[in-house]
């Protein structure tokens, strides 16, 4: 609304906006030759005062235009997403938008700054005082859409909060797009069923893993020897032995590939792990106490409390898109590089394939540098490329880092995690 304006209704502009929106006849607004309604409505458009749009299962594009209002207005996508775009005074900024899936609804609405007071488009109940505030113009694949400002109507010119809507933009990345702060998908942290087993014996196995921690001897390189015969003569079971040979013969599997060629995947399955699933399951999400834990072990919880230890593992991260559109592959490769990302090694790539696959190696409370990433996965977004991440999260690039594993079985459990919990 602009302050230098009446209140009313007895304008012959607003008469004639109502008898248009009616459907008696098309009018014009600001002037002769500007159509309120075009010949030949389009599909996805209904217009007049109240009027509403439709997706038709493309990206949209949105441009703000000029407007004529004092107060300061919020334009915002309320449904089928909530996303704030802009202001009435950010005239000539572009945004991207969608897709959405086709004959959804979209809805766009204004928050008034100066008052506190909000508006959607569409009919009038869905507006605190009962009355429409926006006007629709329908102009092929072009929409306009005109917002008034005030409450209980205002001086009713429509022309307060202004934009512009292209319905089959061409194809195009060099917009805004506006998809920040919005989950890609939520991990469930359930990907593949856990073979049952009740908490004693869940207890038990762990309490068989950390007798023999000892026992298991690591290199440089990752790989790993069991003490067999130590571990037996110090009174482990034939059992907890034999469990911890099979963890360290996944071990020496994964590091195989970590280090004898970063273009080898170790081609793991749930079925390797299904003899751990249920341990690590519950790692991952509810942690254990260190109460009964070894003096190996509790030497390296105390430096690594939050890296996987029994206390934290790490649960499940949202993956965030990024909120931003680019042209080529390369342009996001480039972006990434200059965030200080890295390509992931194919043994460790987990999403996206392997030319997809970023990270970012960050410090996790009291963790030290290694054991956590943020991963940043490359896709497509209709004819450009974006991305999205996810973090911290335990890292799996565990040959990059082998000084720092939390506990001899590290590799398996990151493996696992990524692989088939989240």
């Amino acid at each position: 609304m602009n302050k230098n304006q009446k209140i009313g209704f007895g304008s012959l502009t607003a008469l004639l906006l109502l008898a248009g929106a009616a459907g008696s006849f098309d009018v014009g607004v600001k002037g002769i030759g500007s159509p309120l309604v075009a010949q030949g409505r389009h599909a996805a458009c209904q217009p007049g005062l109240g009027g509403e749009v439709f997706s038709t299962g493309k990206q949209v594009e949105l441009k703000i235009l000029p407007s004529n209002a004092d107060f300061v207005d919020e334009l915002r996508l309320v449904s089928p997403a909530e996303i704030t775009i802009g202001t009435n005074k950010d005239v000539g900024k572009t945004v991207r938008l969608g897709p959405f899936q086709n004959g959804t609804e979209l809805v766009f609405g204004i928050y008034v700054r100066d008052t506190g007071q909000s508006f959607k488009m569409g009919p009038e109940s869905r507006n605190p005082d009962n009355l429409a505030h926006a006007i629709v113009e329908c102009l092929g694949d072009e929409v306009k859409i005109s917002f008034e400002d005030f409450l209980g109507g205002g001086d009713r010119d429509y022309d307060d909060a202004v934009f512009q809507l292209s319905l089959n933009p061409t194809p195009s990345c060099d917009a805004i797009a506006i998809a920040s702060d919005t989950v890609t998908d939520a991990p469930t942290g359930n990907q593949t069923p856990s073979p049952a087993m009740a908490d004693w014996q869940i207890q038990q196995l762990q309490d068989e893993l950390e007798a023999v921690m000892p026992f298991i001897v690591t290199d440089d390189k990752g790989k790993q020897r069991l003490l067999r015969a130590e571990a037996l003569r110090a009174g482990l079971s034939m059992e907890a032995v034999n469990i911890a040979q099979r963890l360290v013969n996944i071990t020496n599997r994964i590091t195989k590939a970590a280090g004898k060629d970063e273009d080898i995947d170790p081609n793991l399955n749930a079925e390797d792990f299904a003899f751990i699933d249920p341990l690590f399951r519950r790692w991952a999400s509810n942690g254990f106490s260190d109460q009964s834990v070894s003096g190996v072990m509790t030497n390296q919880a105390t430096i690594f409390p939050h890296c996987g230890s029994f206390i934290n593992p790490g649960p499940c991260p949202p993956r965030v898109d990024s909120g931003l559109l680019f042209s080529s592959k390369q342009e996001v490769i480039q972006h990434l590089l200059a965030l200080g990302y890295h390509q992931v090694p194919r043994y460790a790539t987990v999403r996206g394939g392997f030319t997809n696959d970023f990270a970012q190696v960050v410090d996790k409370t009291d963790c030290g540098f290694g054991p956590f990433r943020i991963e940043a996965a490359l896709r497509h977004h209709g004819e450009c490329w974006t991305y999205y991440t996810q973090g911290p999260e335990p890292n799996p690039e565990i040959f990059s880092y082998v000084a720092l594993w939390p506990y001899p079985w590290w590799p398996e459990y990151v493996y696992w995690w990524h692989r088939f919990y989240c």
